[in-house]
């Protein structure tokens, strides 16, 4: 019975970790890989409970009158105890792999709808505001308000650009995940642009 427990993961793991090395196309492929991973860690601690069921076993054999069985299970006990180690190893490791990038896709698409948000509060705050009716003071600070919107506009300009290089590194990994983050990226730098432009425009035309 202990034989068939291990030998069942054995062979799993071996098929997974074969297959495993294709790059999941989608977001969906990417938590299909994670949950297999964690599927075989989890049973782990059934394996290696097989394994010590089998090592105490193992003990009791020197009266044994079948030749050979202590030797063949000896044997086995060392093969197993080395390809848990060396798939259990090569598992965490992909799962460690899977994890962070799912991680990563989710951390860029919480930035992108950030900035979006970010844009529109800037649109509601400078750009929706009327300036027609002021006195000359009231439109001199209304103009430095608009030169520090603007400064703050231009500043954004790195971490920009720093989201659409993690963006690149993602599309990399993982290319479909990549490439919708990529079209709505795309989107958000042309708002970006334009807002630039406009919050230029807004800020010349007051002074």
């Amino acid at each position: 019975t202990d034989l068939k427990v291990i030998e069942k993961w054995m062979e799993g793991a071996k098929d997974f970790l074969r297959e495993e090395q294709a790059v999941p196309g989608n977001d969906e492929g990417l938590q299909r890989q994670l949950d297999q991973c964690l599927a075989f860690v989890k049973e782990i601690d059934t394996v290696e409970s097989s394994l010590k069921n089998m090592k105490e076993v193992e003990t009791h054999f020197p009266s044994c009158p079948v030749a050979g069985i202590k030797t063949w299970v000896q044997t086995k006990l060392v093969d197993y105890q080395t390809q848990l180690e060396k798939y259990s190893k090569e598992i965490s490791s992909h799962k460690d792999k899977w994890s962070e990038l799912q991680e990563k896709v989710k951390n860029l698409k919480k930035d992108l709808k950030e900035m979006q948000k970010w844009m529109m509060e800037v649109e509601e705050e400078y750009l929706d505001k009327s300036f027609e009716y002021k006195s000359p003071e009231e439109l001199l600070k209304d103009v430095e308000e608009m030169k520090r919107a603007k400064e703050d506009v231009l500043q954004k300009e790195v971490r920009v650009n720093i989201l659409k290089n993690n963006i690149k590194l993602i599309a990399k990994k993982v290319p479909s995940s990549g490439q919708e983050l990529t079209s709505k990226l795309q989107v958000e730098l042309e708002n970006y642009q334009l807002l630039c432009k406009r919050i230029r425009g807004k800020c010349q035309a007051l002074e």
